[in-house]
């Protein structure tokens, strides 16, 4: 509860819910939740904190086309700022106005995302491609 009183917290988790458009899931257990539902659930939990920042490794890994889709959509409106690590190129031209390409450990360019995603061999030498 981060220190809130019982009405205080659940106030923000209603209304984080809301934001997020799973209010309807707050009954369910996890377990009987959808990959989808179980992503943002865990976004909601967060959010309720206030972070800055959120840190994404992989956010659409497991999902299919349209939920990751409307997963990139949520995760492009959120209040703060976001650093996401993903091989997925649409998951980083969708989201990312900037790009840092790593191959064996090594940062091997940074710079705007467009630029990065134009450049197909880099791409394919960071075998993104």
């Amino acid at each position: 509860n981060m220190g809130l009183g019982a009405a205080q917290a659940e106030e923000i988790a209603q209304r984080t819910m809301g934001q997020l458009g799973i209010s309807h899931l707050a009954k369910r257990s996890p377990a009987r939740l959808s990959e989808g539902e179980k992503k943002r659930a865990a976004i909601a939990c967060v959010l309720a904190m206030s972070p800055k920042v959120l840190l994404f490794d992989e956010p659409t890994a497991s999902l299919d086309a349209r939920a990751a889709r409307e997963l990139c959509a949520l995760l492009k409106n959120l209040p703060c700022a976001k650093i996401v690590a993903t091989h997925d190129l649409n998951v980083a031209k969708n989201l990312c106005s900037k790009a840092a390409v790593l191959s064996n450990s090594r940062l091997v360019k940074f710079g705007a995302c467009a630029e990065i995603l134009a450049d197909e061999k880099l791409l394919f030498d960071c075998s993104l491609i």
